[in-house]
């Protein structure tokens, strides 16, 4: 799985890689073209991640591609995301993200 070069999406990256949680990122073998978000995180149900750095008028039609997405924008929220993902690793997640197999 490549590396994103994109800021937002390296941090978020980075800290699902550390956690163990799996996910699929945008481009990857078994992602539905028509999801086109930045991450699906492997989790029961599929909740997917889309990173801006700023808002763009983009966002809002990306935000209806799904009813579970988490948009976070700029350095400073994907930071505070990355630290609460570090410190909930995927073995404690449970309702609403339990972990679902690996695609």
């Amino acid at each position: 799985m490549r590396r994103p070069t994109d800021p937002v999406e390296r941090i978020i990256f980075d800290a699902l890689t550390d956690a163990d949680i799996p996910f699929l990122m945008d481009g990857d073998v078994g992602y539905k073209m028509a999801e086109r978000l930045d991450f699906k995180v492997m989790v029961d149900p599929v909740i997917f991640i889309e990173c801006k750095q700023f808002h763009t008028p983009r966002s809002n039609e990306q935000l209806t591609r799904s009813p579970n997405i988490i948009l976070i924008q700029s350095i400073a929220s994907a930071k505070f995301f990355a630290d609460m993902i570090r410190k909930n690793p995927a073995t404690e997640l449970t309702g609403a993200g339990k972990l679902s197999q690996r695609g």
